[in-house]
């Protein structure tokens, strides 16, 4: 008689040990998992603003591209005068390719035939 009660509070102390064991699991999980609702509105809350940055960040580079792009392709100022020296574009025999005056790497706005520039 008196080992059964004594099994008894064993076993009363053993189930209120995994109560509280459980209680413990349960209020940490339900902690964890409030976390994780806060941790994941944060991430979406991060998301949005980096969104934003790089919605905002797209328009102020298509801006100054456009302005780029305007003072780049206003119309160029004429080069300097044509001047025939004798010493410069000596051709004597033609390319061996086109029309035989210009080089392989011929750029009309740069360089100059022995009759002048083609542009």
């Amino acid at each position: 008689f008196h080992v059964n009660e004594s099994n008894n509070h064993n076993n009363n102390k053993m189930a209120t040990n995994a109560m509280r064991m459980l209680g413990r699991r349960f209020l940490s999980n339900e902690a964890a998992s409030q976390s994780a609702v806060v941790k994941a509105a944060e991430e979406a809350k991060a998301t949005g603003v980096w969104k934003s940055y790089k919605i905002y960040s797209a328009f102020a580079v298509l801006a100054c591209g456009g302005v780029a792009f305007k003072a780049f392709s206003a119309d160029e100022p004429a080069g300097p005068p044509f001047v025939a020296y004798e010493h410069l574009r000596i051709r004597r025999k033609p390319f061996p390719f086109g029309d035989g005056e210009r080089s392989l790497f011929h750029n009309d706005h740069v360089n100059a035939l022995p009759t002048g520039y083609n542009h």
